[in-house]
C-alpha cells in the first residue's frame, strides 16, 4: 500500500506540472492544478517519510547516498535537502503564480521563470536521471513534450505568465 501511494503520488505531482505547463488552461484553472501538484508532492513526501524512511531523516540521508553513489559513484545525501527546497519553491510559488488581479510585475514574473525551470531539473532528476525504466521513459516523454511546446508555442502558456 505504501509503495502504490509513494509512486502514485509522485506520478500524479509530475503529471500536475507537466499538464500545467502544457496545457492552454485558463488563469484561474492553472493556479489550482498547479496547487494540488504542489500538495500531491507533498503528500508524496510525507508518505515515503512514513513508509520507507520510519519518519527518519538520517535514513533518509543514507538512502539518498547510497542511491546517488550507485548511479555516479559520488556518496552525497544533499538530494533531500534540494527536495526539501523544491517542496518550499514551489509552495512560495503557489501564491505568485495564483495572483491575477493585476499585471505581473516584473520580479513575480522572474521569481515565478525561475521557479518553474528549478522544478523542471528537479522533476527531471527525479524521473530521467534517478527513476526506474517507467519513469524515465515517461520522463523523456513529458520533457521532449514540454520541450516542443516551449519552442512552438511558448506565449500560449498561463503559468508562464506570473
Amino acid at each position: 500500500m505504501g509503495t502504490f501511494i509513494i509512486s502514485g503520488t509522485a506520478l500524479a505531482s509530475f503529471a500536475g506540472f507537466v499538464l500545467v505547463l502544457w496545457t492552454p488552461v485558463s488563469k484561474g484553472r492553472a493556479h489550482k492544478a498547479w496547487f494540488m501538484a504542489w500538495l500531491l508532492l507533498v503528500v508524496h513526501t510525507i508518505a515515503a517519510f512514513h513508509f520507507v524512511h520510519h519518519w527518519s531523516h538520517q535514513h533518509a540521508m543514507f538512502e539518498t547516498a547510497r542511491q546517488t553513489k550507485e548511479l555516479t559513484g559520488i556518496n552525497w545525501a544533499g538530494g533531500v535537502y534540494l527536495n526539501y527546497v523544491l517542496i518550499a519553491v514551489w509552495g512560495l510559488d503557489c501564491p505568485i503564480q495564483r495572483s491575477t488581479s493585476r499585471p505581473a510585475s516584473r520580479w513575480k514574473t522572474n521569481a515565478h521563470l525561475a521557479a518553474i525551470w528549478f522544478l523542471a531539473f528537479m522533476w527531471f532528476n527525479a524521473t530521467v536521471v534517478f527513476g526506474g525504466t517507467s519513469a524515465r521513459f515517461v520522463g523523456i516523454i513529458a520533457f521532449g513534450a514540454l520541450i516542443w511546446r516551449w519552442f512552438t508555442r511558448s506565449s500560449a502558456n498561463p503559468v508562464n505568465q506570473a
